[in-house]
């Protein structure tokens, strides 16, 4: 009895510190595979291409929880507002209120560059769009192409690419443009969503805003 009441207090001992030492171990949790795919939208309110529109506020819901990057810089919406829509994320959802009058008979167009992004991972929701006309339809003419500096022939990413519909040459100095577009890494633009009709061109550099 006395040397098996010993070796139990050992035993007991001995269980002890392995059970000790098995708690202290730290495990990497197993999540899975790595989460590479950017968010999606699975709901608009009002619809995405919705027509007459004349809402005031805009809910896009995404299939998981997101936020913006550099939002200020990404966000090119045209034709451009005198007054900036207030634009923020919570949750899965990303709501944008509208703080300017719209235009008659005009489609606009939200493009958020790589500004939307999954909350974990980070993984961005490229050029992604949202369109809407305060008409009968929504404009379907596109304009591509790609600028170039006249010294060099070099390409630069951020050049302002302005469409207007009036044409004397100091018109930048006077009035906002009918659309934009910003240019790529490789010096590419792309305007969606243009009315049908005559326009000046403009590519233009903004060194302060």
């Amino acid at each position: 009895y006395f040397h098996l009441h010993i070796i139990g207090k050992f035993l007991t001992a001995f269980g002890m510190i392995v059970l000790f030492y098995a708690c202290a171990q730290i495990v990497n949790p197993n999540g899975g595979a790595k989460d590479v795919k950017p968010p999606h939208a699975i709901k608009y309110i009002p619809d995405s291409a919705k027509t007459n529109f004349s809402a005031k506020n805009i809910v896009i819901v995404f299939n998981e929880y997101i936020q913006l990057n550099d939002l200020q810089k990404q966000l090119v919406i045209s034709p451009p507002m005198s007054v900036q829509p207030e634009v923020k994320a919570k949750g899965k959802t990303l709501f944008i209120e509208l703080k300017d009058s719209l235009k008659k008979n005009t489609t606009y167009t939200f493009n958020f560059g790589d500004a939307i992004r999954d909350f974990t991972e980070g993984n961005a929701l490229e050029n992604f769009q949202y369109v809407f006309s305060t008409g009968s339809y929504i404009d379907s003419l596109t304009l591509i192409g790609t600028v170039k500096n006249a010294f060099d022939l070099k390409t630069e990413k951020g050049i302002l690419v302005m469409l207007y519909d009036t044409f004397d040459d100091s018109v930048p100095c006077k009035k906002l443009p009918s659309y934009f577009a910003k240019t790529n890494a490789g010096g590419a633009y792309k305007i969606n969503n243009i009315r049908p009709g005559a326009y000046k061109a403009f590519a233009l550099k903004d060194a302060n805003a």
